[in-house]
């Protein structure tokens, strides 16, 4: 993946702190909010599939993308979203997946 990529997803990460959010709950009679420093590192993966043809490159994507879903976020380790790239792969260059949290 281009060095510009994984500099724009530093950068967005660094600028918003939101991204950057996770909750403590240990000791504590209910969970708080925590920032942790702008200099945490985005959580980049790189997945090349272009020595994998059409069909192959589609199944072993969305292998994947299922378990990348399955996987869990700790919410005590922020930055809860994971990003991943494929070169390879003209649609879907950039996958960002996220910690939904409800109340």
């Amino acid at each position: 993946m281009p060095a510009c990529c994984e500099a724009a997803a530093q950068a967005l990460v660094a600028r918003h702190a939101s991204l950057r959010a996770g909750f403590r709950h240990e000791s504590l009679s209910r969970a708080v909010q925590v920032i942790v420093p702008a200099s945490v590192a985005a959580p980049w993966r790189s997945l090349d599939l272009s020595e994998l043809d059409g069909a192959e490159r589609e199944r072993r994507l969305a292998e994947m993308l299922a378990q990348d879903r399955a996987e869990r976020f700790d919410l005590s380790c922020p930055p809860l979203l994971r990003l991943c790239a494929d070169p390879a792969c003209r649609r879907r260059s950039i996958g960002w997946c996220s910690a939904t949290i409800t109340c």
